[in-house]
């Protein structure tokens, strides 16, 4: 069986601001770039030639001469080509255009370099959960400076894997390194899920909320930090549940289960105690026999009885340094021995109302 809850861990945050510089690029189309080789040949071979001459030379069919006077016309609008006339024909000859640096470029790498630009965001790293975020407000405490936190090498993977969620243009090149700065850390509160493993008597770090559990001991998270946060439920009995326990320090050494006092269920049946551990007005109950070393035990019948200890027990949580004390109720099956010798023993002292339980068996 296991119980699981979600605990408000507090945890450390880092806050800082990225930042690197980029170009845009201009990166030519297949058209784009076939004019700009015809140019570029038509310049190099002497000029003369016209726009008519050179679409023969490239194969290009007559009836392509619309899309191509359009095209170096738009090549020119943006800045790669220059010439004086309003726009070209046909019997242009190539040596009356020019190609700019910005088309020098884009004959020898298809594309060419545009605007600068620069990126500079406010940012969160969640060390738990490996993942970055804007800082879009978040709240933290105690936020101081710090250094070295933040992995260059993965926060550079980061953000050039992610241009669309910083809003950058596709076409953007990083010229300059992608770099961290002001970084500050602080504390918040993250969801965890504990479970608690009955058949193990340990606790586990559960990986909701993206939680990465082998992450928390390098963030100085230990078993008191995590078992200290559990609600107030877990480590008591259910209040319909008619008994008063003082926990006791001595665990016995037997084979047992360990169960949360939360799931602790008193059952029908004889209930027999020790005074000195437990309270309770359920009927029908005797106190202990002399010798017994339980807290309690609960008779069903000849055959099925269960007893219990009310133990302050040490417990861990998997993976995490250091153990603690919570409250914890031991289980244990009683033979059907066990129960005969029990019931032989105090039915010579007992109540009317355990003598009528007895009888009714």
């Amino acid at each position: 069986m296991s119980d699981k809850t979600q605990i408000m861990l507090p945890l450390p945050v880092v806050r800082f601001t990225v930042s690197g510089g980029y170009v845009k690029l201009s990166r030519a189309s297949g058209l784009d770039y076939l004019l700009m080789k015809i140019v570029e040949y038509g310049r190099a071979s002497g000029g003369n030639m016209k726009i008519s001459d050179l679409m023969g030379l490239f194969s290009l069919a007559g009836d392509m001469l619309p899309l191509v006077l359009t095209g170096l016309d738009s090549l020119r609008g943006r800045g790669f080509l220059k010439y004086g006339m309003d726009r070209v024909t046909k019997d242009t000859s190539v040596g009356k255009i020019e190609i700019t640096e910005s088309g020098e470029s884009m004959c020898q790498k298809a594309y060419s370099i545009g605007e600068n630009g620069r990126l500079e965001e406010r940012m969160l790293y969640f060390p738990v959960r490996e993942e970055y975020a804007k800082d879009d407000g978040f709240e933290s405490t105690k936020d101081r400076p710090v250094e070295g936190r933040i992995d260059a090498t993965a926060l550079t993977d980061f953000v050039l894997n992610n241009y669309k969620y910083f809003g950058l243009d596709p076409e953007a090149q990083f010229v300059s390194k992608i770099r961290s700065s002001d970084e500050k850390i602080g504390i918040y509160k993250q969801p965890v899920m504990v479970d608690y493993d009955e058949n193990e008597a340990v606790f586990n770090i559960g990986t909701a909320n993206k939680i990465l559990p082998d992450r928390l001991p390098g963030l100085g998270v230990n078993t008191e930090d995590v078992i200290s946060l559990l609600p107030e439920e877990f480590t008591r009995i259910p209040e319909d549940v008619p008994v008063e326990i003082d926990w006791q320090e001595t665990v016995p050494e037997i084979r047992c289960g360990h169960v949360l006092p939360r799931n602790f269920k008193l059952g029908e049946g004889l209930v027999v105690y020790d005074e000195s551990v437990v309270k309770t007005e359920s009927v029908p109950r005797v106190a202990k026999p002399e010798g017994a070393n339980y807290h309690l035990c609960v008779v069903q019948n000849r055959k099925k009885g269960r007893r219990y200890w009310f133990v302050r027990y040490k417990v861990k949580v998997n993976g995490l340094e250091g153990e603690t004390y919570i409250n914890m109720v031991l289980r244990q099956k009683m033979s059907e021995q066990e129960i005969s010798d029990l019931l032989g023993n105090v039915s010579t002292y007992c109540s009317d109302d355990v003598r009528e339980w007895l009888g009714a068996l």
